[in-house]
């Protein structure tokens, strides 16, 4: 596979926008549900890196365009919750998926994929590596959390080319393995600190403020967290209310095809 190097301009946005009609129009019963508004397609061999809460840049996004995604699943039952609540306002996500998790719970998995969301890759079992860990380690983690997925939903192109480090915590030597094999590295632009022990509404209070705060962006959520499934119904119809529209990202074609190496 060619390798892609940075260069001067390596945290230039280059990138693909696919306009899609809301999906809200085509949900059944639900004429004023939130909706997808557009998709966005993006070619990690150009877009390397995204998420202002580690990067300098993020996704090209306009003024109240929010990215969903969530981390740390699948999980029985509040992944089930999750993915019922956007079922019910036609708004779709991306899924950052542990290895394990979706070898645990597979069926949550193809569900989340057969409803259109974006399955990407969180690692094998959200260990933090840090910058004294082998490269091997470090590498290994990451392919064989790939492959779980990739072996639960029928073959890697199943599988966007997105990573998200586990905790956010950044490896230099992961960042160059998934630069080398074109995979795009995510962080976020705001989340909701739901991975405390914090409630629904204090979950939903704190993404509304920062949300108006910065006025677009990717929000990271966990959708193996109680409070989360709690909140997601009650904050899809808030976003709604404040005329915050949903983007779905996806990569191109190409990139879906070839983004994930195998040893």
């Amino acid at each position: 596979m060619a390798k892609h190097r940075f260069g001067a301009m390596g945290y230039f946005l280059a990138f693909v926008v696919v306009a899609t009609p809301a999906i809200a129009a085509d949900c059944p019963g639900r004429p004023a549900a939130l909706g997808t508004s557009r998709v966005m397609t993006v070619d990690p061999a150009q877009i390397h890196r995204v998420g202002t809460m580690q990067y300098p840049d993020t996704l090209p996004l306009r003024d109240h365009e929010i990215v969903l995604t969530f981390d740390d699943g699948p999980l029985s039952p509040t992944t089930r919750r999750v993915l019922n609540a956007l079922r019910a306002e036609c708004v779709r996500a991306t899924f950052f998926v542990l290895g394990n998790m979706a070898k645990a719970y597979p069926g949550l998995l193809r569900r989340a994929y057969t409803e259109g969301h974006t399955i990407a890759t969180h690692s094998q079992a959200h260990r933090v590596l840090g910058q004294r860990v082998p490269e091997a380690t470090v590498e290994r983690d990451f392919e064989t959390g790939v492959e779980m997925v990739a072996a639960v939903l029928g073959g890697n192109k199943a599988v966007a080319p997105f990573y998200r480090f586990p905790g956010l915590g950044r490896s230099a030597l992961l960042e160059q393995h998934l630069l080398s094999h074109g995979v795009m590295a995510w962080s976020a632009d705001f989340d909701a600190d739901d991975w405390s022990d914090i409630s629904a509404d204090r979950i939903n209070a704190l993404v509304l403020a920062r949300i108006e705060r910065k006025g677009r962006g990717i929000l990271v959520l966990h959708d193996t967290q109680p409070a989360t499934a709690r909140a997601l119904p009650k904050l899809l119809r808030a976003l709604r209310a404040r005329h915050f529209h949903i983007v779905h990202v996806v990569p191109t074609a190409s990139a879906a095809t070839t983004g994930q190496s195998r040893r």
